[in-house]
């Protein structure tokens, strides 16, 4: 069995804001479909986002491809539990 990996996304989520793009107007840029694009942001799939739908997100939020990593693999912050 494979253990799932659900990355940050907080900062491609900003990237979106900062160039006014919706989820809607986003995928229809990007050539992907809204619910899927939606769902992938969540981590609400077992499937992430594959290289080509990075490369065309990258291009229309204006992202160097050289920082992809910076927006699509960051492993998010582990939240501490207080114990009683």
């Amino acid at each position: 069995m494979v253990d799932l990996i659900d990355y940050d996304y907080s900062k491609l989520k900003g990237r979106i804001a900062e160039k006014n793009y919706t989820m809607k107007s986003l995928a229809k840029a990007a050539a992907i479909g809204r619910t899927s694009l939606s769902m992938k942001l969540n981590n609400h799939t077992t499937a992430g986002f594959n290289q080509k739908e990075m490369q065309r997100i990258a291009n229309v939020l204006d992202i160097n491809l050289s920082d992809i990593s910076d927006y699509f693999f960051v492993s998010p912050v582990q939240k501490n539990v207080q114990k009683r």
